[in-house]
């Protein structure tokens, strides 16, 4: 190669599809101020490799509308999800709610608060002690014929445990040191 001579190597023929074409990429050569040739390859290496263009503001707003509606979706299904477990939390504790009506009897009749054992027994003995469940208006456990807790189901104990702390939860009762009170 010599010097001040282009390389013959290099050349690459660009055959246009008509003069018209050929006069058209001149003159956008000549007013880019380069060669027909480096014009040409610039057209085409752009073409190839795009430069990035510049991001409108309506990109840009929704992109910014978008992670604010992710944050909101976050957030809804944190509160979905909180919301779940307290819906599982009232389902648990719906079997025992639906008995509720005679633990609200036995605390709106009780004119002073209610010992564990007093409220074992008034809602075991028609159930386990039928016999006895005719003893009524006997005010005190220690004047009630004796029954034996352990022949009480551990499953009934739990429920009773669970409506207790469901009635407590909602504020219908209260535990004191001596038993549990109505608040209505």
């Amino acid at each position: 190669m010599t010097i001040g001579y282009p390389d013959k190597k290099r050349y690459a023929y660009i055959y246009c599809n008509s003069v018209e074409e050929k006069k058209r990429f001149e003159k956008l050569a000549k007013e880019a101020g380069v060669s027909t040739s480096k014009f040409l390859l610039n057209a085409v290496e752009n073409g190839l490799n795009p430069p990035p263009q510049p991001v409108s503001d309506d990109v840009v707003a929704l992109s910014e509308d978008l992670e604010k509606t992710r944050d909101e979706l976050r957030i809804a299904r944190i509160l979905i999800e909180r919301y779940q477990v307290e819906l599982q939390k009232v389902k648990e504790a719906a079997p025992s709610l639906q008995i509720n009506r005679n633990f609200l009897d036995l605390f709106r009749k009780a004119k002073r608060p209610l010992t564990d054992e007093e409220i074992c027994y008034e809602l075991t003995v028609p159930k386990f002690y039928p016999m006895l469940a005719s003893l009524e208006g006997l005010d005190d456990l220690k004047h009630k014929p004796p029954i034996n807790f352990n022949e009480i189901p551990t499953t009934t104990i739990e429920t009773i445990a669970r409506q207790l702390e469901t009635l407590e939860s909602i504020g219908l009762i209260t535990k004191y040191a001596n038993g549990w009170a109505w608040n209505g």
